[in-house]
C-alpha cells in the first residue's frame, strides 16, 4: 500500500468537495471545479495575452505565494520573466490555433528544481479566434533523473565494452607473442642447442653433461613450458636435485657436484616428497615416471 507522498497534494474530501445529489453534481460547475482540483498536474488557463485566469491547487503547491495570481502574465508568476519564455508552446497555439507541447525548466525563485512536459491547447471562437489557452504541465523531474542515469549507465557500460575489447586484444596479441616465442626457441633449441649438445656429450662425462643439459631445459622451461606439471611446484635448486636423482646419482654424488654437504641434499629430497605427496614410493621411479 503506497502512502501519502505519492500525492502531490491530497484532496480535501468529502469537506472541499459536498453536493446533495448526482445529478447536482454533474450538472453544476462543481464537477469540473472538483476534477480540476484533484488533478495531481498543474492545470493553468491563460487569455491571448498570457494572463493568468486560472490555477488549480497542483499549480498552488509547486508555486505558493501566488494568491494573487488572477490577471498576472504566466512568464512573471511562474518564472519570474518579463516576456513570455523562449519556445513557449502557448504562444505557438494562439500563433498556429493547433495543440502544442514543450519541455520546460521548473524553476523558483531563480532555482532550477527539475522539468516540466507543457502541453496546450487553444481555445477558439466561432471565428477561429484564440480567445484561451488550458495549459496542462506535468512534473517529469523523476523521469528526466532516471533517464540521466540509464544514459549514465549506458555510457559506462560502453566504455566496460570498449575496454573489454581493448583487453582481449591485448590477451590475444600476448597469446600472439608468447606462441611466436615458443617456436622461436624450440626451433633454436633443435637447430643449435641439441646438436651442441650431442657434440659435447663425446667430450664430457655423465655427470658433467647432464649438469648442463638440467640447467639448459631450466632456461628454456619458462618459455616452451615442456615439463610435467606435477613438477612445476618445485624450486629452482629442488628442480636440479631431481633431475640428479632420476639420472641414478646418490646424495653424496649430487652434494659433491653442487658443493654443498649431503645433509642439504637430503633435506632437499624430503622437500621435494613432501610438495609430491610421496612416502613410501621410490623417489627416481616418480621422477622417471613425471619428469
Amino acid at each position: 500500500m503506497k502512502d501519502d507522498s505519492d500525492w502531490v497534494f491530497k484532496p480535501e474530501v468529502p469537506t472541499a468537495i459536498s453536493v446533495k445529489t448526482e445529478d447536482e453534481f454533474l450538472s453544476s460547475s462543481k464537477l469540473y471545479e472538483a476534477v480540476l482540483s484533484s488533478i495531481q498536474d498543474g492545470i493553468c488557463v491563460l487569455d491571448p495575452d498570457f494572463s493568468v485566469i486560472y490555477i488549480n491547487k497542483s499549480m498552488k503547491h509547486w508555486y505558493p505565494g501566488r494568491e494573487h495570481y488572477r490577471g498576472g502574465k504566466c512568464y512573471a508568476i511562474f518564472h519570474e520573466r518579463t516576456e513570455p519564455c523562449p519556445h513557449c508552446p502557448s504562444l505557438r497555439s494562439i500563433q498556429t490555433t493547433t495543440p502544442q507541447t514543450e519541455l520546460v525548466p521548473y524553476t523558483k525563485e531563480g532555482a532550477d528544481l527539475g522539468w516540466q512536459n507543457l502541453y496546450t491547447v487553444p481555445v477558439v471562437d466561432e471565428t477561429g479566434k484564440v480567445i484561451l489557452v488550458i495549459e496542462y504541465i506535468r512534473d517529469i523531474t523523476f523521469q528526466k533523473e532516471v533517464e540521466g542515469d540509464i544514459s549514465q549507465l549506458s555510457e559506462l557500460n560502453e566504455s566496460l565494452e570498449a575496454q573489454n575489447n581493448l583487453l582481449f586484444e591485448i590477451l590475444n596479441q600476448r597469446e600472439q607473442y608468447e606462441a611466436n616465442l615458443e617456436r622461436t626457441v624450440n626451433e633454436n633449441m633443435k637447430k643449435y642447442v641439441k646438436p651442441s649438445l650431442q657434440y659435447l656429450k663425446k667430450y664430457l662425462n655423465e655427470r658433467d653433461y647432464t649438469i648442463v643439459s638440467g640447467i639448459i631445459d631450466e632456461i628454456v622451461f619458462p618459455v616452451t613450458k615442456k615439463r610435467s606439471s606435477v613438477l612445476e611446484q618445485l624450486s629452482p635448486r629442488e628442480l636440479q636435485v631431481a633431475t640428479m636423482i632420476k639420472e641414478g646419482y646418490s646424495s653424496k654424488e649430487i652434494a659433491e657436484i653442487l658443493v654443498v654437504s649431503k645433509k642439504t641434499i637430503d633435506y632437499h629430497r624430503n622437500s621435494i616428497r613432501r610438495k609430491l605427496g610421496l612416502h613410501h614410493e621410490n623417489l627416481r621411479s616418480y621422477l622417471t615416471a613425471h619428469g
